[in-house]
């Protein structure tokens, strides 16, 4: 049991190591990164680490207001899927309970049934979670490119040749 409590967390080790890049962003603009496992964004060589929910992207958008903006809507939505998910694993897990113990209740037969639903119900908001984290997203992106459109066209930042190709 002990070897295998090493190897896990060998392996553990391991995964966090390698999800580090090592290119660091240069110029205008917000670029991001990874650093032991969480994405870091990066602005003018200052490092803002993103939080469990996406706190960074706030504070390193915040001098451009329309990406700021954007970067509120994703914390939102971050904490409304996590909301979602965690109140619903746990509205599902209490009402499987009252349902297992309903069943073994002679006179509350109907209950069950309704436990059971309910239950379901709970995983349906868990399952819907993964759309509102899915949606968060979209905003994370426009924050990005809404900063860093407002970074290109700052005076005197020249754009790389060939630009307009893509």
């Amino acid at each position: 049991m002990k070897t295998m409590h090493s190897a896990v967390a060998v392996a553990v080790v391991i995964a966090f190591a390698g999800c580090s890049t090592h290119y660091v962003p240069r110029g205008p603009g917000l670029g991001i990164t990874m650093e032991r496992g969480k994405i870091v964004y990066v602005r003018d060589g200052q490092r803002f680490e993103s939080g469990v929910l996406g706190g960074g992207l706030v504070d390193a958008v915040a001098p451009n207001p329309q990406a700021r903006a954007a970067a509120e809507r994703y914390n939102g939505k971050m904490k409304q899927g996590l909301f979602m998910l965690v109140g619903g694993l746990v509205c599902s897990a209490a009402t499987f309970g009252l349902a297992v113990d309903s069943a073994y209740d002679d006179s509350d037969d109907d209950f069950s049934e309704g436990y059971v639903l309910t239950s379901v119900g709970c995983l349906v908001v868990a399952y819907s979670s993964a759309f509102v984290f899915a949606g968060a997203e979209t905003y994370r992106l426009d924050a990005i490119n809404i900063f860093n459109d407002g970074a290109l066209t700052a005076p005197g930042h020249k754009r790389a040749p060939g630009w307009d190709k893509y």
